[in-house]
């Protein structure tokens, strides 16, 4: 039976989760549905009323199932009282965003520092 990598690493700033992608393409569906496996685990055990930053500054593609993922996640996070924004990402990645629109939905900041002080954080 093949194990799961790990594709989050979970940092705590203030009263601020950052949750940083690992790196990797989610070209393949068993990764993309991998990451929705760990965000929602992730939001099971901690998220509620979490406010989060979401880094994506290691990813250089997500497929359609990746970006639904992080749409279930975000949705989720949200009905727990919650709120996601969203950093880092490439210029590949941005354009998907912008293709797909979800730049209008997600709040996406250029760096971890700046979404981290739209939540009146500061980086360690």
């Amino acid at each position: 039976m093949k194990t799961e990598r790990n594709l989050i690493e979970v940092e705590e700033h203030d009263d601020v989760t950052v949750l940083r992608l690992a790196a990797t393409d989610f070209v393949q569906e068993q990764e993309a549905r991998a990451l929705g496996s760990q965000l929602g685990d992730w939001l099971t055990k901690e998220g509620l009323g979490a406010r989060v930053v979401l880094s994506l500054a290691k990813v250089t593609y997500l497929n359609s199932s990746a970006l639904g993922s992080l749409l279930v996640f975000e949705v989720k996070l949200k009905r727990r009282g919650g709120e996601l924004k969203l950093c880092g990402l490439s210029p590949q990645v941005a354009e998907v965003f912008r293709i797909t629109k979800l730049d209008r939905l997600f709040e996406v900041y250029r760096t971890e520092a700046e979404a981290l002080l739209a939540f009146g954080a500061r980086a360690k």
